[in-house]
């Protein structure tokens, strides 16, 4: 029996089951923990479990339903919200009774695609340029109540956006069940690298910039360390290194070169 509140009718007349507001809140928020248990032997295994475990203890198979959730799996703990929602939807469906091996087989084959995109979204492109603005910021304005203002900032400009995309993937997962990895050809994740890319080279390139002008103090070298800071940080950058790693060998670059007098 499927253990929600809404369904809806899609155009072409197939009814999907959705979860519950508050079931989708609750789950999201619970998988903020689950890294909490991470351990060699089952990764966030046990995580999975702490998210779905409200909704796993009130059902009558849990005794083969809970190791099945909780045994070997480890992904982006953001995009693992894809995974649970599909795991919910596959155990209520009874794909698990049905067929054990496929349920884990299928299981094993959702970390790594959700843990490459996940890790290129948000480890490589998000989380650095997070951290290039805020740096842009306070050599800008070095002042205490800067450094309140980006702590603050990038606390909720890294945490809300993230928190939303657990709800969405929960959804998503819960209404594609066994499916769920087509929602990794969505577009709009395309779009966001890309965008994220363009913005991170440019906030990249600015940091430096901006960077090198305070640092080299009206030097008529800061040309040639310019120049070579933005050649060291175009190749890591080519060479798919993240933004923050690309900056910090472009400084290093710029201050091998001597400033001229």
């Amino acid at each position: 029996m499927v253990s929600c509140v809404g369904r809806r009718v899609f155009p072409r007349g197939v009814v999907v089951a959705e979860l519950s507001a508050r079931e989708t809140h609750q789950t999201a928020l619970r998988m903020h923990l689950i890294q909490v248990l991470l351990n060699y032997r089952t990764m966030q295994g046990g995580g999975y479990v702490f998210a779905l475990w409200p909704w796993l203890r009130r059902q009558p198979h849990r005794g083969s339903q809970v190791p099945a959730v909780g045994s070997y799996i480890n992904s982006h703990p953001v995009f693992a919200s894809f995974a649970i929602g599909a795991m919910r939807k596959r155990l209520e469906q009874g794909d698990l009774a049905h067929d054990a091996e496929d349920f884990a087989q299928w299981r094993e084959s959702l970390a790594g695609p959700l843990g490459v995109t996940g890790d290129a979204l948000i480890w490589d492109r998000w989380k650095p340029l997070l951290f290039a603005a805020g740096a842009l910021v306070l050599l800008i304005s070095p002042s205490v109540s800067a450094w309140a203002i980006v702590a603050m900032a990038s606390l909720l400009l890294y945490n809300v956006p993230l928190y939303f995309l657990r709800v969405w993937g929960v959804r998503q997962g819960y209404r594609l069940g066994s499916g769920v990895l087509e929602i990794l050809r969505d577009p709009r994740f395309a779009s966001a690298r890309r965008v994220m890319t363009f913005a991170g080279i440019w906030l990249a390139g600015a940091l430096t910039m901006l960077g090198l002008w305070v640092t080299a103090q009206g030097s008529l070298g800061r040309g040639a360390q310019f120049l070579a800071a933005y050649v060291v940080m175009w190749l890591g950058l080519r060479f798919r290194l993240s933004a923050s790693t690309a900056v910090l060998f472009a400084v290093v670059a710029a201050l091998m070169i001597p400033g001229i007098r």
